[in-house]
């Protein structure tokens, strides 16, 4: 890292989402954006807003398919 995109697609346990967003979410660079795939599961929205509310993005929700977050950090 840094990236540019980081997506989350993965397991839809809480736990698991969580865990990818605490490993890969810190990596994102400064304008980069954290994209969170199958939040209309709710452990994974959680998760979701949850590290975003913790680690300072502002986020989007998408109601496609599956649902979808993208988050961007907060501007300083």
């Amino acid at each position: 890292g840094p990236y540019d995109i980081v997506h989350i697609d993965a397991d839809h346990s809480y736990e698991a989402a969580t865990n990818d967003l605490n490993n890969f979410g810190p990596l994102v660079s400064e304008r980069g954006v954290v994209v969170v795939h199958d939040t209309l599961d709710p452990p994974v929205r959680q998760a979701a807003c949850e590290f975003a509310s913790r680690h300072g993005f502002d986020l989007r929700e998408f109601e496609n398919a599956c649902g979808t977050i993208v988050m961007s950090r907060k501007p300083k």
